[in-house]
């Protein structure tokens, strides 16, 4: 630790420069070398080159490229700083840089929004609002708590400058203007992408399910109308409404016509309106708005829906499952779903 009170430093430095204030997202890592640092940020060692703070500025703010800059932090720590960028922030960054050793994560953007990480072994210990550090998560919430003695995490405080002032307590390493502006290896990334089973879900006994299980296992194209499928159940049962007569054309996956299905559940959607609208129905009203919500996910379900008007009228993705074992299986679902779709434009 360099200083028992590192915070009237990073706020000097903070006010100095107020580029810093607006956005910044500075990962250390320790426990593997540089090449191995820009890979976990998805990006090519072998295509890193030395990049002057002018071109670097360049290709992350007027070019909107992802690119991440490595250097030595100090000791066996190494500094990856992103420009306007937030990728160190994410839990599959962080998780696979500190799979042999550890890794901070410093983050906000211009809309206030903020986060402080801290990974271990491969698996998140800690994440909290620096805006308001109460509410924590992780594999170890308190894990840092002696560290964080005395750092002003409330919105009273300056709570930009304690985050780096945590890191450094961390590290050991403090952050200068000199390494920030230093012209390093540098490399433009293409982003990693999102874990099918997120970090909070290993092992969830609900994703024993064979069907997730040889999905996982062979997540192709030609599983999605079966995904479809298992999630369109998922909602009509979670939601209680399995006994819709739309609802069960939809699940038997034979019957009527796909488009005079998508009429009757439009049909069904703007009658729950109706209610939805109605502000002294009281608990009816909550009712029906949740029942919305998931026709309006079983209409989804079906495919993109080639009418623009029933598609504008009828809310999606506003549905997400009560029940623990049915919302983890429907989050792992969208996940692959999205991940099938994203892997057939790139």
């Amino acid at each position: 630790m360099m200083s028992d009170s590192p915070v009237p430093y990073y706020t000097a430095l903070l006010d100095a420069h107020p580029w810093m204030r607006e956005a910044l997202c500075l990962t250390w890592a320790c426990g593997l070398g540089e090449g191995d640092l820009i890979r976990g940020f998805g990006g090519d060692p072998a295509a890193a080159e030395p990049m002057t703070i002018a071109v670097f500025e360049q290709l992350t703010r007027s070019e909107g490229l992802d690119v991440v800059k490595v250097g030595p932090a100090g000791g066996e720590w190494l500094l990856a700083m992103e420009g306007y960028g937030f990728q160190g922030s994410r839990r599959e960054v962080l998780r696979s840089l500190s799979r042999r050793g550890q890794a901070v994560n410093v983050y906000w953007n211009i809309n206030a929004y903020n986060h402080f990480s801290y990974a271990q072994d491969g698996r998140t210990v800690t994440v909290f609002d620096m805006s308001g550090a109460g509410d924590r998560y992780g594999t170890d919430p308190a894990a840092l708590d002696n560290l964080m003695t005395g750092l002003p995490f409330h919105r009273e405080g300056d709570h930009q400058a304690a985050g780096l002032a945590l890191a450094e307590r961390i590290t050991g390493c403090r952050l200068t203007l000199d390494l920030l502006a230093a012209t390093l290896p540098s490399a433009v990334f293409t982003p990693v992408p999102q874990d099918l089973v997120p970090e909070d879900l290993i092992d969830h006994p609900a994703l024993a399910d064979p069907f997730l299980q040889d999905l996982l296992a062979e997540p192709t194209r030609a599983a999605l109308p079966a995904i479809g499928h298992r999630m369109a159940a998922i909602v009509a049962e979670d939601a209680g409404i399995g006994d819709y007569p739309e609802v069960q054309e939809v699940l038997a996956g034979s019957g009527p016509p796909v488009e005079a299905v998508r009429e009757r559940l439009l049909a069904r959607y703007l009658g729950l309106a109706a209610v939805a609208e109605d502000y002294s129905a009281g608990e009816r009203r909550g009712a029906a708005l949740w029942t919305m919500y998931a026709i309006g996910e079983i209409n989804a379900q079906l495919g993109p829906d080639p009418n623009p008007q029933r598609r504008d009228r009828m809310v999606q993705g506003a549905f997400h499952p009560l029940r623990p074992d049915l919302a983890a299986q429907f989050e792992v679902l969208t996940r692959v779903r999205d991940h099938l779709h994203l892997s057939a434009r790139g």
